[in-house]
C-alpha cells in the first residue's frame, strides 16, 4: 500500500493540469481490476488425528477479479458523490496441511485449499479531492451474496512409528457449496485514486463490519480486500 501511494503522488507532482470534472458534471464510470482477499480472524479445520487434535491454519490472501460500474456526481472542484453496481470475488486460500509435528497416525492431508466467494456490491463513496486528481475516497457498500464454493483436494497419509510417510495413491478433489454464510455482507470501503484525462487508477481497501458467518456457526471471520482497479469517466452531460 506504501508503494501505491508514493506512485500516485510521483503522477500527481508531474502534472499540473486539473483532471477532475468540472462542477455540475454527471459521470459513467466502469471499472475492471483485481481483489487480494482474505478472511480476518479465520482458522480452518484440516483434519483430526486419533488423538482428536485439530490441525488448524489461518487464511491467507487470495488473488480474483472485480467489474462494475459508478455513476458519479461533481458537486464542485473539491467534493464528489458515486454510486454503483461491481461483481467481486472474495473468499481466502489456505496452507496445505502441515504436518511437521504430527505423531504417528493416519491423517487427512488437504492440499490447494480456496474458499471462493462471489458478491454482488453497491458502494456509494464520497470523493474528496485533495489535488489535481488526486482524490481520497471513503464511504459504505453493501453486498449481496452471489455463490460460495470451497475447492479442495485430499487424500490420506500415514506416519510410521519410524517416521515414515505413507500417501495412499488416490486424491479427492472437492468443490463445496456451503450454507453457513450471511447472505448480505456490509463494508467501509476507503482509499485513493488518481484521474488524468478520464482514466482513473483507484486503490481502495474494504473493511468488513458485519460478520461472515451465521451466528448458529461457531466461527468468526470478517471479508477483508485490497482492490486495485483502472476506470474510464464518460462525462455524459453537465446539469
Amino acid at each position: 500500500m506504501k508503494r501505491i501511494l508514493i506512485f500516485f503522488a510521483f503522477i500527481v507532482a508531474t502534472n499540473n493540469i486539473c483532471a477532475q470534472a468540472p462542477s455540475g458534471t454527471f459521470s459513467v464510470i466502469p471499472s475492471i481490476g483485481v481483489t487480494l482477499a482474505k478472511i480476518s480472524n479465520d482458522q480452518n479445520i484440516f483434519s483430526v488425528n486419533a488423538s482428536n487434535e485439530l490441525l488448524l491454519s489461518n487464511s491467507k490472501s487470495k488473488a480474483g477479479m472485480m467489474v462494475g460500474a459508478d455513476a458519479q456526481y461533481q458537486f464542485n472542484e473539491f467534493f464528489a458523490l458515486s454510486a454503483g453496481v461491481h461483481y467481486q470475488q472474495m473468499g481466502a486460500s489456505y496452507d496445505d496441511t502441515d504436518l511437521s509435528k504430527a505423531t504417528p497416525g493416519e491423517y487427512t492431508v488437504t492440499r490447494n485449499q480456496r474458499l471462493h466467494l462471489q458478491y454482488l456490491g453497491v458502494p456509494i463513496l464520497a470523493h474528496c479531492y485533495v489535488a489535481n486528481g488526486l482524490a481520497i475516497n471513503f464511504g459504505f457498500q453493501a453486498s449481496w451474496l452471489l455463490d460460495n464454493r470451497l475447492k479442495y483436494e485430499k487424500t490420506k497419509v500415514t506416519i510410521g512409528k519410524d517416521g515414515s510417510y505413507t500417501y495412499q495413491p488416490t486424491t479427492d478433489k472437492t468443490s463445496l457449496k456451503k450454507t453457513a454464510f450471511n447472505n448480505i455482507d456490509l463494508a467501509i470501503p476507503f482509499g485513493i485514486s488518481y484521474e488524468y484525462q478520464n482514466v482513473i487508477l483507484d486503490a481502495r481497501y474494504m473493511l468488513g463490519v458485519s460478520k461472515l458467518y451465521k451466528s448458529s456457526v461457531d466461527l468468526d471471520g470478517n471479508n477483508r480486500a485490497l482492490v486495485l482497479s483502472v476506470e474510464y469517466k464518460f462525462d455524459i452531460n453537465k446539469l
